[in-house]
């Protein structure tokens, strides 16, 4: 009887260890998919500010013939992406300590949609100004890397379940999947990937779960209790949530670009 317990305690344990590693393997393999967005970075060669004039010059590249820098008015720029109001006073109060715009925002060519620098924009915005220097770009050609962000947590709790519930009767069925992993279990619910956004802002997980926001990252499922990894968008997402007047929660969307490193200094004064 002795031996049996023993050996019904070794394959509780086997199984136990086996469902771990499988969980594991599965999460990276997982994340990795997500991930591989970030290694194949095309476009843009790594560049620094003082070489941005020179890049916006380079004309040799086809890649980087479309990119323009221009002033848009501001009334004709659409967003898909709402803002953090701390990021948003932050940059309004350096805006208007410097009396300059740093770096140019980020827009699509065909729809003017802005694909980075929401919180610039609003800042902008605020201040009454009336064109913004951007990069104009071709959103598929010139942006080609479309990544994303997960959110991270410490607790398990039923509350985690709750709230999945509550995310998942606000959308509809779909081929996307959200992946949520709690302690060592891994669940992947159903979900169509535009729905998921919105419902995430509807309800403001972040604070309701005390959860943060992180790049995709395959190594964090060793720092975290809680993960939820919601579906990666498109480009034709971005267009046909901007096309609808409607915004994602604020990072959502993480465009990989060199011209993020961009620095074109223009005076506050000379935009009003």
């Amino acid at each position: 009887m002795f031996i049996i317990d023993i050996m019904k305690s070794f394959i509780i344990l086997y199984l136990s260890i086996r469902r771990k590693v499988s969980f594991l393997r599965n999460f990276r393999n997982y994340i990795r998919m997500l991930s591989r967005r970030n290694n194949n970075l095309i476009g843009a060669p790594d560049i620094c500010a003082a070489d941005s004039q020179n890049f916006l010059k380079d004309t040799k590249s086809p890649k980087l013939s479309s990119i323009r820098l221009e002033l848009l008015p501001i009334s004709e720029l659409k967003s898909h992406e709402d803002i953090e109001a701390p990021r948003f006073k932050m940059l309004l109060s350096d805006i208007v300590s410097r009396k300059l715009v740093l770096k140019p925002i980020i827009v699509e060519s065909k729809k003017f949609i802005v694909i980075d620098g929401h919180h610039r924009l609003a800042a902008l915005k605020a201040l009454g100004v009336k064109h913004v220097p951007a990069y104009v770009v071709d959103y598929h050609h010139d942006v080609p890397v479309l990544s994303g962000w997960m959110f991270a947590g410490e607790q398990v709790s039923g509350k985690v379940f709750k709230i999945l519930e509550e995310m998942e009767s606000l959308c509809k069925p779909g081929p996307d999947e959200l992946l949520v992993k709690t302690a060592d279990d891994m669940l992947h619910i159903q979900v169509d990937r535009i729905d998921i956004y919105l419902a995430i802002k509807e309800i403001d997980i972040i604070n309701k779960l005390h959860l943060i926001k992180i790049p995709y990252n395959e190594r964090a499922h060793s720092h975290f209790n809680v993960l939820i990894l919601p579906p990666p968008l498109k480009h034709t997402d971005v267009y046909r949530i901007a096309e609808k007047g409607l915004v994602f929660p604020p990072r959502t969307t993480l465009h990989i670009t060199d011209l993020k490193k961009c620095y074109r200094t223009f005076l506050l004064k000379n935009l009003l």
